[in-house]
């Protein structure tokens, strides 16, 4: 069976040889695949990559949402019934049997409802509910993703947020428009969030989370001690404007509705993931600053004024 997937991988200054290492995988996996590399103005020449089918790279950071609406329309000119994305730093496990996973998608009863289907199911916010060799989900992170050109090209994402909690309110839009969202059974890639873990250390942080734990205690003693062997650990990453956009697009996304309200609960760990990587000075600034925005709306406005330091 001829492979009619359109791979899309995103960069912006990345580990070489881990896109080296997923274009081998997809070239032995079948040369029906095309690659295409959206660069995010990277400082490093991306363009001498070889074995890629397409690159385009803009003269700015223009974040992850306008490069997946431009794979989609090229996917949708070159006539692509699928679109993979893969994050910069997200890793494949080797040959992937895209033959099995279409034939499962061919077997299922709702496969022209089917927007989605994801290679990453780790990082899939799942339900308990099954269709064959799928689980159906609530939200799929982006990379590992596999679009049905068809329906997406006409729901584009939201590029007013930029980079962060993209994949949430796209899966949730999805999903208002009545289609389906599903993680395949494998995992079939090594994904990351963040550029490390690390355990909370700061005295407000640790006890602003042992008080959460301590409503635990409404459900029972063995609930509260289970919950406190937690280790307390957050998502570190390297430059923590990152941490402004996932609670300034939260925010937003929260007040009107464009969202699944669970996402409401993980403000507050958020919130102290940018306490833990900066001052108490900075810390009030951006999360001043990360309300007013979320609240007023005008994300593009906030986004030209950040883009030039990430």
């Amino acid at each position: 069976m001829r492979l009619n997937i359109l791979v899309l991988i995103v960069t912006h200054n990345p580990k070489i040889e881990i896109i080296l290492h997923n274009i081998y995988c997809l070239r032995i996996t079948s040369s029906d695949i095309k690659i295409l590399i959206i660069d995010n103005n990277s400082d490093i020449p991306i363009d001498l990559i070889d074995s890629i089918d397409f690159f385009l790279k803009f003269r700015k950071n223009t974040g992850l949402a306008y490069a997946y609406n431009i794979g989609l329309e090229i996917a949708r000119t070159l006539g692509i019934k699928w679109l993979l994305i893969l994050d910069q730093d997200s890793k494949l496990h080797g040959k992937i049997d895209f033959d099995k996973i279409f034939q499962n998608y061919n077997n299922l009863l709702i496969k022209d409802h089917v927007a989605i289907i994801s290679l990453n199911k780790m990082f899939c916010y799942t339900t308990d509910q099954r269709i064959g060799n799928f689980i159906v989900c609530k939200s799929a992170v982006n990379s590992g993703s596999i679009l049905n050109v068809d329906i997406c090209h006409k729901i584009p994402y939201n590029t007013k947020l930029f980079l962060d909690r993209i994949d949430n309110e796209y899966c949730y839009r999805l999903r208002r428009n009545g289609y389906f969202v599903l993680a395949y059974n494998e995992q079939l890639l090594t994904h990351t969030i963040g550029d490390k873990i690390l355990p909370y250390r700061k005295l407000l942080s640790r006890s602003v989370l042992f008080l959460f734990k301590l409503r635990r205690i409404r459900y029972g003693i063995k609930s509260f001690i289970a919950s406190s062997r937690n280790n307390d650990v957050y998502v570190y990453y390297n430059n923590y404007l990152r941490y402004y956009f996932i609670i300034r697009n939260t925010i937003y996304l929260i007040l009107r509705r464009m969202i699944d309200s669970f996402y409401a609960s993980t403000l507050i760990t958020w919130s102290l993931s940018l306490y833990e990587r900066t001052n108490i000075i900075i810390f009030i600034k951006f999360m001043i600053l990360a309300i007013l925005h979320g609240i007023i709306g005008d994300l593009e406005k906030d986004n030209k004024k950040l883009t030039r330091y990430l």
